[in-house]
């Protein structure tokens, strides 16, 4: 069987906060999303796209607003409309619009699977409901790892990946430094966009604000200033990590939240389980004045 065509334009700016793939007019994800409405996997409505630009569009012209499948809401009339031809004997051919088809597609590999659990995770956001890009985040806990696995902790020269999302904004993505966008990329300091961005063993640092060289898109680091993980599988205690980032883009959060880690900045690393995941339960965020906490 011959794998399906996404029908994914290249990774670039079409507004937002991050990249994204835009679809084509031959994409089967294009108004193949769920007919009763836009949720994510947790059934929580959603309202916008990763961009935040609105759910539902009718993007082929057929009169029925349907969402797309993936991160991205195509453009009114972005694609075909669909159609279907009945043939009756002794009369002319005609055709007419089809309202609700549905398809297939291919979705992007998730960020991580199969990966392990966090344990003694704590978030922090500061500076909520001021200006726009001020917002200071913190994130740490342990990567639940035995001695065996990942082999060897190598993120400099694997790099690294980080998401948030507000589950309480519909599972909306509040920071996203994956495969997806712009992970954390391998390599020591003057590797990156400045000449003190990189790793040094095990730790990260970054004063560019940019992730992607030698393109070193501005903004692409969403803010990241540090990132540092502790190997204590040996002592049975996993792999601690600890990333803090200042003039991040997080204008609203609800909470609760969910954290993901990924001990390398490739889908291979996603897909292996090299990973770590922990949703935050309801009710376990606590917002005082501008800051919210997740414990």
């Amino acid at each position: 069987m011959s794998p399906i065509d996404p029908g994914l334009a290249p990774l670039a700016d079409n507004g937002g906060t991050t990249k994204t793939h835009a679809l084509l007019a031959t994409s089967p994800a294009g108004e193949a999303g769920n007919p009763v409405g836009c949720s994510d996997f947790m059934s929580g409505a959603l309202a916008t796209d990763q961009r935040l630009m609105p759910r539902e569009v009718d993007g082929d012209n057929d009169g029925t607003q349907r969402c797309d499948i993936g991160t991205y809401e195509a453009p009114a009339g972005t694609f075909p409309t669909p159609t279907t031809t009945t043939t009756v004997p002794g009369a002319t051919t005609s055709t007419t619009a089809v309202v609700g088809s549905t398809t297939s597609t291919t979705l992007q590999p998730p960020v991580c699977a199969n990966g392990t659990t966090i344990s003694n995770a704590q978030l922090t956001v500061k500076k909520l409901g001021g200006t726009a890009g001020d917002e200071v985040l913190t994130m740490k806990g342990t990567l639940d790892f035995g001695a065996a696995f990942p082999d060897n902790l190598r993120p400099q020269t694997k790099g690294a990946q980080l998401l948030i999302h507000d589950i309480g904004s519909g599972n909306a993505v509040v920071f996203n430094l994956t495969h997806h966008s712009f992970p954390i990329p391998p390599g020591p300091p003057g590797t990156g966009c400045n000449a003190k961005d990189g790793w040094k063993k095990l730790g990260y640092k970054n004063v560019s604000n940019a992730l992607d060289p030698p393109a070193c898109t501005p903004g692409s680091a969403d803010g990241l200033k540090t990132l540092r993980f502790k190997d204590k599988r040996a002592k049975g205690k996993g792999i601690a990590f600890a990333a803090k980032a200042s003039k991040a883009n997080i204008p609203t959060f609800v909470g609760p939240a969910r954290m993901t880690v990924v001990l390398g900045g490739t889908v291979v690393e996603s897909l292996a389980g090299e990973c770590g995941v922990h949703t935050f339960e309801a009710g376990s965020c606590k917002l005082k004045k501008s800051t919210l906490t997740c414990k």
